[in-house]
């Protein structure tokens, strides 16, 4: 049986930050913040999301794997390059 929690939140894209373990960029429809990467249909080799979107790699988040509902495309390399390389350039 699922806790209130679990049943009240909203399911959220996600993106792996692959050059700093365990951590996570959220994907956004809205463009607002002043550094994001733009994530298109044509960015996904498989899947995609439903929107336009944008990747924030300012802002990292750490997640339990056990929390990941579903899988809902594959990135092209060079777009997740770019993301991976922001990512690295945002850190303190």
């Amino acid at each position: 049986m699922k806790n209130r929690r679990q049943t009240t939140q909203r399911i959220r894209p996600l993106i792996a930050a692959r050059k700093i373990p365990n951590k996570y960029c959220v994907i956004i429809s809205r463009n607002a913040d002043t550094h994001t990467v733009l994530l298109t249909d044509g960015d996904f080799v498989s899947g995609g999301l439903h929107r336009l979107s944008h990747v924030r790699p300012g802002k990292l988040f750490t997640a339990n794997a056990l929390l990941f509902a579903t899988k809902a495309g594959v990135i092209m390399v060079d777009k997740l390059d770019e993301t991976q390389n922001d990512v690295v350039a945002l850190q303190p």
